[in-house]
C-alpha cells in the first residue's frame, strides 16, 4: 500500500491527534479554532498556508500546503476556479499533487480544503486574496 500523500507517520498523528483534543477542549470544536485561527475578521475567502500536521511524502523536497476555503464563499469555488487560485500562488511546475480528501476521511468537513503537494525548488507567489 503506497502510504505517501494519505497519511501522517506516526509522530505526526498522534502529535495532530493531541490538536484536535485541544481544540475540542479550547474552542469546542476544530472547525470553530480553523474559523478563528485561519480566517481573519475581515473574512477573506481563502488562506493557503503550509499544513501544520503534514501527510508523509517520498522526498524531503515536497512540501504540504493547504487551501482553505471560507465556508461563506465555497459556491464562488468551482473546480476550475481553485485550480487557478492555485497555479497562481505555486509555480504550475512546481505542483505534484492537489486533492480534496474524502468525506470519510476529512477531519473537519465543514471547512472545505485542499491539499497542495509542491517541490521546494520553486518560487511561492504571494498574492493577496
Amino acid at each position: 500500500m503506497n502510504t505517501y500523500f494519505n497519511y501522517r507517520d506516526n509522530d505526526t498523528q498522534e502529535e495532530y491527534k493531541t490538536h484536535l483534543k485541544l481544540c475540542q477542549q479550547f474552542f469546542s470544536s476544530p472547525w470553530k479554532y480553523i474559523s478563528k485561527i485561519i480566517f481573519d475578521p475581515f473574512q477573506n475567502s481563502y488562506t493557503i498556508c503550509k499544513n501544520n500536521f503534514p501527510y508523509r511524502v517520498p522526498y524531503k523536497n515536497i512540501s504540504h500546503y493547504v487551501l482553505w476555503i471560507h465556508p461563506k464563499y465555497m459556491k464562488y469555488y468551482k473546480s476550475s476556479r481553485i485550480k487557478s487560485l492555485i497555479c497562481t500562488y505555486f509555480d504550475e511546475r512546481s505542483i505534484i499533487k492537489c486533492f480534496r480528501n474524502e468525506v470519510s476521511d476529512q477531519t473537519i468537513p465543514e471547512i472545505p480544503h485542499y491539499h497542495i503537494f509542491v517541490k521546494n525548488d520553486f518560487k511561492i507567489f504571494q498574492w493577496n486574496k
